[in-house]
């Protein structure tokens, strides 16, 4: 299994969605069915891009995990 990273507003877009009750299966009909813009609003748009880059990767992330990459600030 290969650690997929997401940046932190790309998981956060995936977690709504999974909390108000979209399945994976929901969201993978959805972007494969092109009915993205007829079922969710333009700010989702960032995971239809990285559906469209690996669709089996995306599809790997939604069922083995996922990590979040991490920006690390330095304050000099």
């Amino acid at each position: 299994m290969k650690n997929i990273k997401l940046t932190t507003m790309e998981a956060v877009l995936l977690e709504s969605l999974r909390s108000n009750g979209v399945s994976n299966q929901e969201l993978l009909d959805c972007l494969d069915g092109r009915s993205w813009e007829e079922t969710f609003s333009t700010e989702y748009e960032t995971l239809l891009n990285i559906y469209n880059q690996d669709k089996q990767q995306f599809i790997e992330l939604l069922e083995n995990g996922y990590s979040v990459k991490f920006i690390l600030l330095l304050m000099v």
